[in-house]
């Protein structure tokens, strides 16, 4: 038996956390099957939609056939150490609807000033053009960059 301090403890745990995020998660997200999986897992009831809910942009509805993948990922990865936003493309302006805290500490911007505008506000002087276009592409295409 490994005896471990609560320190080395809370460290493996953001180190699982991380890899999560960084190896597995995305491929999850982009799986054909991820919606079909996501409404099969039981959520505690303190993890349900309702500790979800409130993260998200005040002034957005949830589509209903959406809700469930929403909130699942929200409750993912609300307090995952990477910089993590979701945006509505089939609403106007494309506005984020959800960022984490991660996402905040990186930008330095607060979820209140995010939330409901679209992500181009980021961009400053020095944004390399050529990228922006190559993530446009990629969004467009559906495609990798």
């Amino acid at each position: 038996i490994e005896l471990v301090t609560p320190d080395q403890l809370q460290q493996r745990r953001s180190d699982a956390l991380k890899s999560f995020a960084e190896n597995q998660l995305v491929d999850f997200i982009s799986a054909k099957d991820s919606d079909e999986t996501v409404q099969r897992v039981r959520l505690p009831a303190q993890r349900g939609f309702g500790f979800s809910s409130h993260v998200l942009w005040e002034q957005y509805t949830v589509p209903a056939d959406a809700a469930g993948w929403i909130y699942s990922v929200v409750g993912v990865v609300d307090k995952l150490p990477i910089a993590t936003s979701i945006s509505d493309m089939c609403v106007a302006g494309v506005p984020l609807i959800y960022v984490n805290e991660a996402f905040c500490t990186l930008t330095g911007y607060s979820k209140a000033e995010v939330l409901g505008r679209n992500c181009r506000f980021l961009q400053g002087p020095e944004t390399e053009l050529s990228a922006v276009k190559e993530i446009v592409r990629s969004i467009r295409t559906h495609t990798e960059c």
